[in-house]
């Protein structure tokens, strides 16, 4: 059964895909990206990790409670965004155990834009 989508969930969704099959980049993209995918799957939060070149460095890509576009960097070790970034597959993870309490549920995704992984 398909979700009962609203129509400012579509229209957000349709625009965003405009915008990255039109090659538009930069941070309009990212802040349109991330505020698509916390509104169309209706979730607290949401953020987009990119890697670097060299796959060394994590970006991290936010919007925080002011709209401003936010940018955190760490190192990638073993983290699930590199999984899923090197393995192109979706991992979601149920109740996570996390101190800070401040996430029930986890959904990670590749990003990907004409056949590859972003």
């Amino acid at each position: 059964m398909l979700p009962d989508l609203s129509q400012e969930r579509l229209s957000l969704f349709f625009e965003t895909i405009k915008k990255i099959n039109s090659n538009l980049g930069g941070d309009t993209l990212i802040v349109d990206a991330t505020r698509a995918c916390k509104l169309f799957l209706e979730s607290e939060s949401a953020s987009i990790f990119l890697l670097d070149d060299r796959k060394e460095i994590l970006f991290n890509y936010f919007v925080d409670k002011s709209g401003k576009l936010k940018k955190t960097n760490m190192p990638v070790e073993e983290s699930l965004a590199k999984s899923v970034f090197l393995s192109g597959k979706s991992v979601r993870i149920s109740d996570v155990n996390a101190p800070s309490k401040l996430t029930k549920n986890l959904l990670c995704v590749p990003l990907v834009v004409k056949k590859k992984i972003i």
